[in-house]
């Protein structure tokens, strides 16, 4: 069990994700401005997620806990089983958002199948971790991450919501569960028992309002908020990334939302802030039968499903060479090859905005061989480090036999230039 916690916080008025490091906070549940940090010494007290309550026992098995500390890096999250060997937690929690490096599973210890840790449940190893492809620190766009266990778990697992069939859970209005074992208040004390609390997800509109006083995006497709008007109670906080919102359809529980950000000093009158799980649900189901326990672990799928979800092809894309334009309005081009299953070259330019210098202009060309998968519609996903120490991470799917969109993220950190990043750039091209 950890004894010493570090907090990471994540500043969304710009690029930069600061960490503070040292003893402190559990790991951030939340988006928040920078500020300073007390209570170096993790305390357990009030048995309370910040207006919670206990969770019963033998209740909710499928709530995880995620601890990481791999001697330099060292947090706390809380996750969901959504199959016996794969946990689902926010991306943050599964990436180093300083360096885009996923976390050592090594360092991973999950548990899983009890409500307190006076009655520890099942804990497990992680054998891999797998960030969303499009995870956005600077957004926190796409913030989702998977755990695939060392051994299966005995806890019945909660199912996801998926698109369109749940599509009235995001709507406003409908009522969850927020639930998670972070801190019960802002002196950062930790609960012994599983906290949770009622929360009211509300209009697209209203969380775009919101999120934009906190200096953040909000995205309609991929991202939720909720908030409880009057009494104004029960929120997430530091420790509950990656914890679920729950709402219940046919009298059973499904997962509609992972804990994400919100606002500094986890305040109840601000909104809590969630990834969609419909919007990741298509690409962790491709993870959950390519780990599948019984079965022997495949490729990685390589088709993340895209923000705004296009008809899959009924055939493979035409051979040759497809120009378009990204979201900076710069040119990008790719080869699909003569057996019309493979990327044999791609070439893009791209400005990245720096923390210590002007804007960065790039490009680059490569020839590359990126085989296509047919999983959720022709495309693929690929992340690469160039000699530079730039990290690139790319994705595409083919929307037609002569039309491909998809998504790039470049980051550069310096010590000339601070970090130099291009945020989430949406690109499209034609053949």
């Amino acid at each position: 069990m950890l004894t010493r916690i570090r907090i990471s916080t994540f500043v969304l008025l710009g690029l930069i994700c600061l960490t503070v490091p040292a003893a402190g906070y559990a790991k951030s549940s939340r988006a928040v401005p920078n500020r300073s940090h007390r209570s170096p010494i993790l305390k357990v007290k009030r048995p309370r997620i910040i207006g919670g309550q206990n969770v019963g026992a033998g209740e909710l098995g499928f709530l995880a806990r995620v601890t990481y500390d791999d001697g330099t890096n060292a947090f706390l999250c809380s996750g969901t089983l959504i199959s016996s060997n794969v946990v689902l937690t926010a991306g943050h929690c599964a990436e180093d958002t300083d360096t885009g490096i996923a976390y050592s599973p090594s360092g991973y210890e999950v548990m899983t199948g009890t409500s307190s840790l006076s009655t520890p449940g099942q804990v497990s190893g992680v054998s891999r971790v797998i960030p969303y492809p499009t995870f956005d620190p600077s957004t926190l766009h796409g913030d989702a991450g998977l755990l695939v266990l060392s051994s299966p778990a005995a806890t019945a697992p909660v199912p996801l919501a998926t698109s369109p069939t749940d599509a009235s859970l995001y709507a406003g209005g409908s009522t969850g569960a927020i639930v998670g074992w972070g801190v019960t208040d802002d002196a950062g004390d930790l609960p012994d028992n599983l906290q949770y609390g009622t929360d009211v997800v509300q209009d697209p509109g209203y969380c775009a309002q919101q999120a934009s006083q906190l200096g953040a995006s909000f995205d309609t497709l991929s991202q939720l908020c909720a908030i409880y008007p009057p009494s104004y109670q029960d929120t997430t906080c530091n420790g509950d990334s990656g914890g679920p919102l729950l709402e219940v359809v046919n009298d059973a529980w499904i997962e509609a939302g992972i804990t994400s950000f919100g606002p500094s000093g986890c305040s109840t009158t601000i909104p809590a802030y969630f990834t969609r799980a419909d919007a990741i649900a298509p690409w962790a189901n491709q993870w959950i039968t390519a780990v599948a326990p019984t079965s022997t672990p495949s490729s990685p799928p390589t088709t993340p499903p895209p923000s705004h979800p296009a008809p899959a092809p009924t055939s493979k894309p035409l051979a040759g060479t497809y120009r378009g334009r990204t979201g900076q309005r710069e040119p990008i081009r790719l080869r699909v090859s003569s057996n019309r299953h493979t990327v044999l070259g791609v070439g893009f330019e791209f400005r990245l905005a720096c923390t210590r210098h002007r804007p960065l202009y790039h490009q680059i060309t490569r020839g590359v061989r990126w085989t296509l998968n047919t999983a959720g519609g022709m495309g693929f996903t690929h992340r690469f480090t160039d000699p530079t120490g730039t990290h690139y991470a790319l994705g595409a799917t083919f929307t037609t036999r002569r039309t491909v969109q998809g998504t790039m993220r470049i980051t550069w950190r310096t010590r000339r230039y601070g970090t130099c990043a291009s945020g989430l750039v949406r690109w499209h091209a034609s053949r």
